[in-house]
């Protein structure tokens, strides 16, 4: 198949079901014509390729971009277990959002910060470097276009193998997708197109994050400082910030549930950046303590790994909280396909979603309304 997902109802019929034929059969071919053309441009994997001694890994987007590409990197680093691994992305190396602030140092060895140079620039660097193979680990919507663009870059660049281009997702038909379709979440997409060019990946997934001592130090002396021991209380966190406006369930919404763990003997932990600030403020009193903007990254992901649960809007603290193990409710817009973002699917991890909502698949980066949120 074509698409990933985690599961498809067997109850489209009709038009719907020739619809879902028709989305499945456009992917298959985008995959088809990037399966031939890598095939044309890249010498065949084969069983030496393991031995590659120069590994370059493409990977491009935000915080949750990144945690999710984290088990992938491990993968690929364990099987390349030899060589010298370099991440190419488009997050600058000093910022802590980026890609390479995040993951542990023992996975990769070298990074390239591409938007601050021009193709030219990045060109004569790739051939510099003299890299064997490239993996590129694609994002969610990326056209056809730009994925064979990309091959014939790295094709000029020298490199003598490469993987990764595929289609996993299409726009075609999205209501019926969102009715029928559940598609599997970014981490194990990821894993999926390694798997299939021979990079397997076994056992429970795990996001190796760069967490370290002193950030756990830290979080223990801002925690001590509030009056909170880990050791005896009932904590949970909340995200009530979301970069995108659709993504924020109603600020009101979140006082009523503030209020419902603080009755329930619960010390809440509002997590965030410093334009959730003012936000978190008017939900603070006894027992809730607002740490928005106080905290790094990676700090936020120390103090969510000491918490009982999290409850969080579709932003990069959500998956930072099932990266360190911590259940996660989290809280979606129905302005994307459902699945693809989600936490991992387990016993612990929910998800709440509308469905049915007539502007539902927007993609929109404006909403005026956000009834999406609101009917949750």
């Amino acid at each position: 198949m074509g698409l990933y997902k985690r599961e498809i109802e067997l109850r489209a019929k009709g038009f719907d079901a020739l619809k879902i034929f028709l989305l499945e059969s456009w992917v298959s071919c985008c995959n088809l014509l990037l399966t031939i053309i890598s095939k044309f441009l890249f010498k065949k994997l084969s069983a030496d390729v393991q031995s590659s001694k120069h590994v370059l890994v493409f990977r491009t987007g935000s915080i949750g971009d990144s945690v999710c590409a984290l088990p992938a990197i491990a993968a690929i680093n364990k099987y390349f277990k030899d060589a010298s691994i370099t991440i190419l992305t488009n997050g600058s190396l000093t910022n802590q959002l980026s890609l390479t602030a995040l993951l542990q140092k023992k996975y990769f060895h070298h990074a390239i910060d591409y938007s601050s140079l021009n193709t030219k620039q990045l060109l004569y660097l790739l051939k510099e470097k003299k890299f064997d193979i490239v993996i590129q680990l694609p994002q969610q919507h990326a056209s056809i276009f730009k994925q064979i663009r990309d091959m014939f870059f790295f094709k000029l660049a020298g490199v003598k193998y490469g993987f990764g281009w595929k289609k996993t997702s299409t726009l075609l038909f999205k209501k019926v997708q969102e009715q029928y379709i559940v598609q599997s979440n970014e981490a194990e997409t990821l894993l999926g197109i390694l798997k299939e060019n021979g990079i397997a990946y076994s056992g429970e997934i795990r996001f190796p994050l760069a967490i370290e001592e002193n950030d756990e130090v830290l979080v223990l002396k801002l925690l001590a400082e509030s009056g909170i021991s880990i050791n005896d209380q009932k904590l949970a966190a909340i995200v009530i910030g979301a970069k995108r406006v659709q993504n924020r369930w109603p600020l009101n919404y979140f006082k009523e549930v503030v209020q419902f763990l603080v009755n329930s003997s619960f010390k809440v932990i509002l997590i965030g950046g410093k334009d959730d600030y003012s936000n978190a403020q008017t939900l603070t009193g006894n027992n809730v303590f607002n740490f928005c903007g106080k905290l790094s990254t990676l700090q936020s992901a120390a103090i969510l790994a000491v918490c009982n649960f999290c409850i969080s809007n579709d932003t990069g603290p959500m998956h930072l909280a099932y990266a360190v193990d911590t259940p996660v409710l989290s809280i979606f817009s129905s302005r994307d396909f459902p699945g693809r973002w989600f936490p991992p699917a387990n016993k612990v991890n929910k998800v709440f979603r509308s469905n049915n909502i007539s502007c539902s698949l927007c993609l929109s980066e404006n909403c005026t309304d956000n009834i999406c949120m609101k009917a949750i």
